[in-house]
């Protein structure tokens, strides 16, 4: 079992940091060839994506694949970037975020009301509210605190 867990991380995390290379490689090299801005902000979408579908394809974990390439991308990567190109890449990466939660809470909110047609407990409700409330806390601070 922690063999297989650990064959599973390790091989996302190569596979994160050859794409996260490769990115960051030709953005290097493709700088003098004057793209433009939107050019540059869909080929740094495209390879966060690459990243992704790459590990799904091998059956590894997409999710750990996409959070190494995307820590190395924005180490290595980001600064390849043009100026006008970094300003929106990250206008961008926000509202992706923010339309994303939007979604994920959308879902909850319409989770809940497929399930009052069945036993509902007022208890279960307030339980998972500080659980989740507790966890996004633990997992805003811990990330800020890792990535400083």
């Amino acid at each position: 079992m922690t063999n297989k867990f650990l064959s599973l991380f390790f091989l996302s995390l190569f596979i994160a940091i050859l794409i996260g290379g490769g990115s960051a490689l030709l953005f290097k090299k493709i700088k003098p060839l004057k793209i433009n801005r939107v050019q540059e902000c869909c080929l740094l979408i495209f390879f966060a994506f690459i990243s992704y579908s790459f590990t799904e394809l091998l059956g590894k974990s997409p999710i750990v694949a996409i959070l190494f390439s995307g820590v190395f991308m924005s180490q290595y990567c980001f600064y390849n970037l043009s100026f006008q190109a970094r300003e929106e890449s990250s206008v961008v990466t926000k509202m992706l975020s923010t339309v994303a939660e939007g979604f994920v809470f959308v879902y909850m909110g319409l989770t809940v009301f497929h399930y009052f047609t069945r036993a509902f407990s007022i208890a279960f409700v307030i339980w998972e509210f500080f659980i989740l409330l507790g966890s996004r806390i633990i997992m805003v601070f811990g990330c800020c605190f890792v990535l400083e």
